[in-house]
């Protein structure tokens, strides 16, 4: 159930980034809590919601600021923002650097990717990880190589992560705890 509605959410986002989307109407469409809602995407993801969607609407904007003539005002409006001076602040605070400055400069800007679900992110007691998509050839976890086929590379780590839970956690010795 977690899964379905993480997937049903992550979709809502991605399918009203041009809207001001709110977590009290996110949580409506999905018959749960906004309190819930919030702390089971805290939980699964280790980010706030409403940042995650906020990142997202900005990092959508990026391809009408650099690919279009349009008016900063009127992108700040297709992408959810009551007021461009909202606009022009959020994306300083994503990006290091107003829009009009992106859009001059054309300087490279890290962007917040949609987050990926897969089936292999999800273990039958709950635990949801989320993985971060990273071109490699090969990953190790825990000292085993891992090929990733170009076709499925980012279901390659959340597989080795999801064996790695499930078989290999308990093998490793004096295992060093953050929380101890």
């Amino acid at each position: 159930m977690i899964y379905h509605v993480l997937r049903k959410l992550l979709d809502r986002v991605e399918g009203t980034l041009s809207e001001n989307q709110t977590i009290d109407r996110l949580a409506e469409s999905l018959a749960v809590s906004p309190v819930h809602l919030r702390r089971l995407f805290k939980t699964s993801f280790e980010t706030p919601l409403i940042g995650y969607v906020r990142s997202r609407r900005l990092s959508a904007s990026l391809e009408r600021l650099l690919n279009s003539n349009l008016k900063i005002d009127d992108i700040a409006a297709m992408y959810g923002f009551e007021h461009v001076q909202s606009y022009i602040r959020a994306f300083k605070r994503e990006f290091g650097l107003t829009p009009g400055e992106a859009r001059k400069t054309g300087l490279i800007l890290k962007v917040t990717p949609p987050i990926q679900l897969f089936p292999s992110n999800k273990l039958a007691d709950g635990v949801m990880f989320g993985p971060e998509i990273v071109h490699i050839p090969e990953i190790y976890c825990v000292g085993k190589p891992h090929v990733m086929p170009n076709d499925k590379k980012a279901e390659v780590p959340a597989r080795a992560g999801r064996e790695f839970w499930l078989n290999d956690k308990n093998k490793i010795p004096n295992i060093k705890r953050p929380d101890a």
